[in-house]
């Protein structure tokens, strides 16, 4: 794998030229968040090197254009032999129900999610979140969801299909309400 420095907007980018699976060559964009003002040159080459390093340790692959909502399906059928019936049917009705139409709507690759989409879907959930469209979700409700997302995402990073698990990247929502439980009385 080779690849080369270039600046965009004022700081500096490893383009790195990679094979997808047909042997095609590709190239990739990744911005290294070094400044290009300055010495920073010899800085950015050394994370360009690293950059390159990562990737060929990984054997990360150009992968073809899949988009994420259709990972995620294939991932939560997959589950259904590894988890019990009642884990699967609730994975598999919170994708049909939540997860499924948000992405479908976005049309994010799966190579291009980052944790800001994570953190994007959380906050609409909390926000707007409910099939009858009365409101949010609860923090708790998005911690199930979170389940399907992480699993999904680490299954690509071990296919080498992305170098990183984005949901690892996002805090989790806090609950606005704290639970008061309420008791019986005589009557």
């Amino acid at each position: 794998m080779t690849g080369s420095l270039q600046i965009k907007r004022g700081k500096y980018y490893a383009v790195l030229n990679m094979k997808d699976e047909l042997g095609q060559r590709k190239t990739k964009w990744i911005p290294i968040g070094i400044s290009a003002e300055g010495n920073n040159k010899r800085v950015a080459t050394k994370a360009l090197r690293r950059t390159i390093t990562e990737y060929e340790n990984k054997n990360i692959v150009y992968s073809k254009d899949i988009y994420f909502v259709d990972w995620l399906r294939d991932c939560v059928k997959n589950s259904k032999n590894r988890v019990e019936l009642t884990t699967w049917e609730g994975y598999e009705c919170y994708f049909r129900v939540h997860l499924e139409p948000y992405f479908t709507k976005n049309k994010v690759k799966l190579k291009d999610v980052t944790p800001k989409h994570i953190k994007d879907y959380y906050n609409y959930k909390l926000e707007k979140g409910r099939a009858d469209g009365k409101g949010g979700l609860s923090a708790n409700s998005i911690k199930h969801h979170k389940v399907i997302l992480h699993s999904a995402l680490k299954e690509a990073v071990h296919n080498d299909i992305i170098a990183y698990n984005p949901c690892d990247r996002v805090k989790m929502p806090q609950s606005k309400e704290k639970f008061k439980g309420k008791f019986y009385t005589e009557e």
